[in-house]
């Protein structure tokens, strides 16, 4: 139950959750009651991040996955990437996110 739920991790009784409404977390959130925060609905043009992360996702898939297979080099790689990646685009992706 919920009141058990907000017990066990020591919470009062008026939490609020915010959550990206991914059906895997309304699940959970059903299950124990909780009250929802307004939040817009799943996304990439509502949320800068994910937007990003879309982008520098795609230039990434450009690259042989045999680069990728040590962490080192792959953390590298990201940040290169998001080095070259235009500081307007960010500007522009967050813009849109409002």
């Amino acid at each position: 139950s919920r009141q058990k739920h907000l017990e066990r991790v020591k919470l009062g009784h008026s939490l609020g959750f915010q959550q990206d409404n991914d059906p895997k977390h309304c699940i959970w959130i059903n299950q124990v009651s909780i009250k929802l925060m307004g939040w817009a609905s799943q996304s990439l043009d509502l949320n800068a991040a994910e937007n990003v992360w879309y982008k520098l996702n795609k230039e990434q898939s450009n690259i042989n996955q045999n680069y990728t297979r040590s962490l080192a080099v792959a953390k590298s790689l990201l940040l290169f990437s998001f080095m070259l990646f235009p500081h307007l685009n960010l500007k522009a992706l967050i813009a849109v996110s409002g």
